[in-house]
């Protein structure tokens, strides 16, 4: 399927064109001027149904968006009752009988456990929904509103999205029997775990937390991923600058260059022809050997 428009617009209908990455106020956005809804969930174990969300909006740099022209919060969660949401479903298991069900309703039960050992009782207790229909649809509220005024310079992150966060995107979808949400979910989601990757940062790793970070509480974990994403962007983008410096010499010791982007998204800087031979020895080294 053709990807999304992405950064806060509806995927790409079929049939209707999306602006590309070509628009340079496009590209703009990317660099400098993006809005970021880091999003968090607590579920009943990692597949079952989510009952508390979190969410904190920031800027490229990592300040707080101010949205009080929207009546919202920069940042804010609510929960309901983790009694109130289902365990993970297994349709196989339902439909071969009792022995076969015993197993699953032993995993709910140390998922229970879990959260009542683990989640913060303000949260596990619920905060302000009665059902996780009502968490979702506060998410989605706040999601529309945002989108409406951002566009596409939204976008909206988690950390390891599959499979809570994952899930409850889907089920927000899900919740609409006329389907007008089919195309309005953010598209793409940004997985930070990846930009972690790509930063040098250690993605399943243990971070230190803040003392308004509080863990598996879905606003401290959206703070916190949030915090990790803006360090990784900026070790991410350092690289790129001194790729683009590196590059800037090789043109002062008056060595031809080419327009090759020195950062993925700015194609500003050039490369010099010794470093782009360089680059493509090392891609064709990389490619794999056929066993023919």
């Amino acid at each position: 399927m053709d990807s999304g428009n992405g950064h806060g617009g509806t995927l790409c209908v079929p049939g209707k064109a999306h602006p590309g990455s070509k628009d340079p106020k496009r590209r703009y956005w990317l660099l400098h001027d993006l809005i970021i809804m880091v999003i968090d969930g607590e579920s009943i174990g990692i597949h079952g149904e989510v009952y508390a969300g979190g969410y904190t909006t920031i800027n490229r740099q990592g300040g707080l968006v101010d949205l009080s022209k929207l009546g919202l919060p920069s940042e804010d969660w609510w929960s309901c009752p983790a009694i109130m949401a289902a365990g993970a479903p297994c349709p196989a298991a339902e439909r071969a009988g009792r022995a076969a069900r015993e197993p699953l309703a032993q995993q709910e039960e140390q998922d229970r456990r879990w959260g009542l050992d683990n989640v913060p009782p303000e949260v596990h207790e619920g905060q302000g929904c009665e059902t996780p229909r009502e968490v979702r649809d506060r998410f989605w509220d706040v999601w529309m509103k945002l989108k409406a005024h951002f566009g596409e310079r939204l976008m909206v992150a988690a950390e390891c999205t599959w499979p809570v966060e994952a899930g409850f995107l889907s089920a927000c979808i899900a919740d609409d029997p006329t389907r007008k949400r089919h195309w309005e979910g953010p598209h793409p989601v940004l997985d930070i775990s990846a930009v972690l990757l790509a930063a040098g940062m250690d993605p399943t790793g243990w971070f230190e937390r803040t003392e308004n970070e509080p863990e598996h509480h879905p606003l401290g974990d959206a703070r916190q991923s949030a915090r990790l994403l803006v360090e990784a962007l900026n070790r991410c983008e350092r690289g790129w600058r001194s790729q683009a410096r590196e590059c800037s010499d090789c043109t002062a010791l008056g060595r031809t260059t080419v327009a090759v982007a020195a950062h993925p998204l700015d194609r500003s800087h050039g490369i010099c022809q010794e470093h782009l031979d360089g680059l493509k020895e090392m891609e064709r080294q990389l490619e794999p050997v056929s066993e023919e």
